[in-house]
């Protein structure tokens, strides 16, 4: 780049511009994370004041990517500014009250019982037999007649933070804070390793769905998120058997989270499948013993399994096309959804992936197809397609990332039922729009898996 004699480390003015503008849009979206405050503090029953907020400001965070994409600098400063903010947006976050969700009082309940004796997988809060341990949030937390659905090292976790911290909101929001900035230390380490440049970083660190959901809400998943993001560090480099078992304990314990890495275990695993599949287990397992409890770990998942439809599209479209021919239609649009998904995680897994890049987005892809064909689909679930598009980006399942809080509009099908059909409309539009691109890339002979 001809920089009119200013010497090869002076930016041009183009590039002052970039980093200037995107200093602008860090200050806007700290300051629309910040004044989320001023909502009402029970944000999910205001849901029409919380999206367009929220729509509003993952526009400016697009903004922000394209920038980092196409005109800002690859530079220390650069870089400073999206940690800055990033960090800076999840203290703001951190220090509100979770009003999007009452799920962080169950971990609070589960931690609870568990501290007292009980195996939290035992009993529902609503049990005669929990009246002992009654406190003050019980009332607050929803699905009472259920028994926890959090897989067992979440449950340990969540022991742990109240050991440390205390029974206390403030105490796993920051936990799980923590936990996301682990994860961002990773994407870094990540984008440094594939060779591509840190700003890509931006993605994750302001995505406006990561910090709501995870520093706001307080979501378990940053657990499950922190791990995977892990794997694809040791499996995106993948050269030594070590390697490979490596992959496999983090990706058991990612599932050992939250089991939405699942959808890509195959595709972890290709280059050394007994070697990955014997040490995810081996790292699964003394966990399920350790709260197996006569199965009485798997209640609380054969339950949300049966719950019913919560933001589902192509799911529901399905199931509405089935209701007219099989009597269980239900049970059917399970069968076809699976058969469905088994055959993309198939295509994907024919080969091994060449690289971190390749990986992170077949994972991605995996992943949200998982998202897609499911029954149940809240806002926070979108968050762990975040890190693998700051390596392989894809406009398709970004814009899901962002039009999936539509579904806080959508609380049972019968409210606004339009918004599952916009929701997935777009992004099913998008993603057959870049599958079309890469097949004629394909046809082309030039094929590059998630390149951007």
């Amino acid at each position: 780049m001809d920089n009119g004699g200013r010497g090869p480390n002076v930016p041009d003015r183009d590039e002052l511009v970039a980093t200037w503008s995107l200093a602008a849009l860090g200050v806007l979206l700290l300051a629309g994370v910040t004044a989320t405050r001023w909502l009402p503090q029970r944000l999910e029953a205001h849901p029409e004041q919380y999206v367009p907020f929220f729509l509003a400001l993952f526009a400016l965070f697009l903004m922000a990517v394209w920038l980092v994409q196409r005109r800002a600098p690859n530079s220390g400063a650069v870089l400073g500014l999206i940690l800055g903010f990033g960090i800076a947006m999840r203290i703001s976050a951190l220090l509100q009250p979770a009003s999007l969700s009452t799920d962080i009082y169950r971990y609070l309940w589960d931690a609870h019982v568990a501290s007292h004796g009980v195996n939290p997988y035992a009993y529902a809060p609503a049990a005669r037999q929990t009246i002992p341990y009654r406190t003050t949030y019980w009332s607050i937390m929803n699905h009472k007649d259920m028994r926890t659905m959090y897989p067992p090292l979440s449950q340990a976790f969540f022991l742990g933070v109240r050991a440390v911290g205390g029974e206390r909101v403030s105490a796993f929001k920051t936990a799980f804070v923590l936990v996301d900035l682990v994860t961002l230390a990773t994407i870094l380490m990540l984008l440094s390793r594939a060779g591509l440049p840190l700003a890509r970083c931006v993605v994750y660190a302001w995505h406006p769905l990561v910090v709501m959901e995870i520093a706001g809400s307080g979501h378990q998943d940053a657990l499950g998120i922190m791990l995977m993001a892990a794997a694809l560090l040791v499996a995106g480099f993948e050269t030594t058997a070590g390697q490979s078992a490596w992959a496999g304990v983090l990706v058991g314990l990612s599932a050992m989270s939250k089991g939405y890495v699942l959808p890509a275990v195959p595709i972890f695993a290709r280059k050394r499948p007994a070697l990955f599949a014997a040490t995810a287990a081996l790292a699964a397992l003394p966990f399920i013993a350790l709260y197996w409890g006569d199965g009485a770990v798997l209640v609380g998942l054969s339950q949300y399994m049966q719950n019913r439809l919560r933001n589902a599209g192509p799911f529901a479209w399905l199931d509405g096309l089935l209701a007219h021919v099989a009597a269980d239609h239900l049970a059917a649009t399970r069968l076809v959804c699976v058969v469905l998904l088994l055959l993309v995680v198939a295509r994907m897994a024919i080969r091994p992936a060449s690289g971190a890049k390749e990986l992170a987005a077949r994972c991605t892809a995996a992943i949200g197809t998982f998202f897609l064909l499911s029954h149940t689909v809240y806002p926070w679930y979108a968050t762990w397609l975040v890190p693998g598009l700051c390596l392989s980006p894809s406009l398709g399942w970004l814009a899901f990332t962002g039009l999936v809080s539509l579904a806080y509009l959508n609380p049972v099908p019968h409210i606004n039922p339009w918004v599952p059909n916009v929701e997935y409309g777009c992004v099913l539009a998008l993603l057959a729009w870049e599958g079309l691109k890469r097949w004629g890339g394909w046809r082309g002979g030039k094929l590059r898996v998630g390149a951007g």
